[in-house]
């Protein structure tokens, strides 16, 4: 499954394939309905499902999201989800979203050593080392918050596609000579050295935002594509 981009301002469409068509501000978030997602719930213990989409759905209580222990991917996006301990017995667990929900504390995230795939943009989260344990992660999609650093990306050997769209970082460092990542999402992140990109000997795709280019960093972006990789120069259209 591929990235889940954050409903934002922004609409960014690489510059390869521009089109002159505006994009409008996306609309307010779902309200919540409570009814359709205990009845969700509800009809996946029933069944054993093994897909969980409660994305734009709210529960009065979440305790009996224990109890689907058969689901393998899970979506709690634009939701009041808060505590990643309420869904530890989900040992199945391969795919999990929990982008702008509730959730504060990732340290829950220990439970799922097997996660695949993991998006948790727009998060009022200060701490993300314990992503570090999952020592399995494939796709991880991190934007729209404060990183103040990258290095916990080196800790995960497994990880091919980043997507730190929105997110205020203050450089690439952290990523230096990962041995697996193979695509990258920078837009609207706006660090000017590029050069860490270098260091990937298995980076095939990139996308960058268009704004405050230099010298250095057209230099980086021309090397890249020296090298085969496919790097996007996005614009951002903004209609309100």
């Amino acid at each position: 499954m591929g990235f889940t981009m954050r409903t934002c301002l922004f609409a960014y469409i690489p510059l390869a394939v521009f089109v002159a068509t505006l994009v409008g501000c996306d609309a307010a978030p779902p309200v919540p309905d409570r009814q359709d997602g205990l009845t969700i719930v509800n009809a996946c213990q029933m069944t054993g499902c093994t897909i969980l989409d409660l994305d734009g759905q709210s529960l009065e209580d979440y305790a009996p999201l224990s109890g689907l222990t058969t689901v393998q991917v899970a979506m709690f996006s634009w939701s009041t989800f808060s505590d990643l301990g309420v869904i530890a017995p989900m040992a199945a667990l391969r795919e999990l979203h929990i982008s702008q929900s509730d959730v504060t504390d990732l340290s829950g995230l220990s439970a799922f050593p097997g996660l695949q795939v993991l998006h948790v943009e727009d998060l009022d989260v200060r701490d993300f080392r314990p992503i570090r344990g999952l020592q399995q992660l494939q796709e991880l999609a991190i934007g729209y918050t404060d990183l103040p650093t990258l290095a916990f990306v080196r800790d995960l050997p497994q990880l091919r596609r980043l997507n730190v769209t929105g997110a205020s970082i203050p450089d690439l460092a952290g990523l230096g000579s990962h041995p697996a990542l193979e695509d990258i999402d920078l837009s609207d992140v706006g660090v000017d050295d590029l050069s860490p990109l270098l260091t990937l000997p298995n980076l095939r795709h990139v996308t960058v935002s268009g704004y405050d280019t230099t010298p250095a960093r057209e230099q980086v972006i021309a090397e890249l594509r020296a090298r085969g990789v496919v790097v996007d120069e996005a614009v951002a259209i903004v209609v309100c």
